[in-house]
């Protein structure tokens, strides 16, 4: 579900079936914004940090946050993974196809 716009990541991902891997700490978390919509199944507090399980389009994504800064259970959010230290990865094979422009 989502888009990644970063040189390289098209011509990487042309004509492949990819996933996306990025780190928790990776996805941003805005109440509006851009991104797609997500909502809010798990919250997992852990001392400074909480951890979101969050549900977008039948999938589950973990986001990182600040633990004064967290949604309710079933609150609807946006996010959006930061394209700059995301992966794309061959979806049968699993190899790396494109590492965040590095």
């Amino acid at each position: 579900p989502f888009r990644v716009s970063a040189p390289g990541a098209l011509e990487a991902a042309a004509g492949r079936d990819v996933e996306l891997g990025v780190r928790p700490e990776h996805v941003d978390i805005a109440v509006a914004g851009a991104g797609v919509l997500a909502e809010t199944q798990v919250i997992e507090v852990a001392g400074s940090e909480t951890f979101l399980h969050l549900a977008v389009e039948g999938r589950e994504i973990v986001a990182r946050v600040a633990s004064e800064r967290h949604p309710d259970i079933g609150a609807v959010v946006h996010v959006e993974p930061a394209p700059a230290v995301a992966y794309l990865f061959d979806a049968g094979s699993g190899s790396t196809l494109w590492a965040g422009g590095r």
